[in-house]
């Protein structure tokens, strides 16, 4: 299954195993837990918007954090919140003692942040709902074109 959004390429191998995993462990269809997972995080999205906190116990917290830096205020004096997640201890510990250190996972990171940042030039709202439902109805033409509906 390809997941919307994501090249074939390597760079999607990760989310497609998740899935791939997460779908098998529960008896269900590749195709039902990309759903889920889309209506999860823009549930999570929702909540956090509106400055709560969402606990995941033994994965972390994610939340809105005010930014308290004079110069990123100085900046964009509009921006004062950002989303944030907190990995829980146990989450942290895993990756501690599992993960091979060579480093690449850190420059993947770095270029995400840098190339998905929000900028002064970016005033239009981004609804997440509507990037979450074209993600589904992707996911439901790939289903169809397959002929794998449920």
């Amino acid at each position: 299954m390809r997941i919307p959004y994501y090249s074939e390429s390597e760079k999607a191998a990760p989310l497609l195993r998740c899935l791939q995993r997460s779908a098998q462990r529960m008896g269900m269809y590749e195709h039902s837990a990309a759903l889920l997972m889309s209506f999860f995080f823009e549930e999570i999205a929702n909540e956090v918007s509106k400055g709560r906190v969402i606990r995941i116990p033994g994965f972390g917290a994610f939340g809105a954090w005010v930014i308290e830096n004079r110069a990123a205020l100085a900046r964009d004096p509009s921006r004062r919140c950002k989303p944030k997640f907190e990995p829980s201890r146990c989450f942290q510990q895993k990756v501690r003692w599992e993960c091979p250190p060579d480093g690449v996972a850190k420059s993947r990171l770095q270029r995400y942040a840098r190339n998905h940042s929000p900028s002064r030039r970016d005033r239009q709202q981004c609804d997440v709902v509507s990037s979450a439902e074209a993600f589904r109805q992707d996911i439901d033409r790939q289903m169809r074109d397959c002929g794998l509906d449920e």
